[in-house]
């Protein structure tokens, strides 16, 4: 199968493959023939450090083998399909590291693909939610605020952007 590759640099603009630079950070990102983002490889000093694969199976255990074979030990994100909610959409990511399940999240999007909040679940406490973070936009749709709260309302942390 033939992929369409694309480079961005670590702020997230396309660059071309003769402006990547190896010492730096840049993500490699692999598209199907109808533009559909398939994986995306962050690579850091020349090593891929985590591959992201998008609307995966809920069945791991098939693709964590055949990351492994590909990546070794680099981190594996196993992005879920996109589950309509009243807000938009959320989707769940599943993060393996050194072939173990290490960290579950579920991001919420709003009907526009802006990123609202991410929930931080156990997944050894049957998914129970222990963190989520809230993220605000001004009127141009620029990122300005993130909040970070436990699942009673305290505030862990507090970044304001827009200073």
């Amino acid at each position: 199968m033939g992929y369409i590759i694309k480079y961005r640099n670590d702020i997230g603009e396309f660059i071309n493959e003769e402006s990547v630079d190896t010492h730096e950070e840049y993500s490699k990102e692999y598209y199907t023939n109808n533009n559909e983002l398939i994986k995306t490889e962050l690579i850091i000093n020349g090593k891929v450090k985590v591959v992201t694969y998008e609307n995966s199976d809920i069945n791991f255990e098939e693709l964590l083998e055949k990351h492994l074979k590909e990546y070794g030990n680099a981190s594996a994100d196993f992005m879920g399909v996109h589950e309509i909610t009243s807000e938009g959409y959320k989707v769940r990511g599943h993060l393996f590291k050194n072939g173990k399940l290490n960290f579950v999240r579920e991001t919420y999007y709003d009907m526009m693909g802006n990123e609202i909040k991410e929930v931080s679940l156990n997944p050894k406490n049957n998914y129970e939610p222990t963190m989520v973070e809230y993220y605000e936009y001004d009127d141009n749709k620029e990122l300005i605020r993130i909040t970070q709260k436990t699942i009673d309302g305290k505030v862990i942390s507090h970044i304001d952007l827009d200073l």
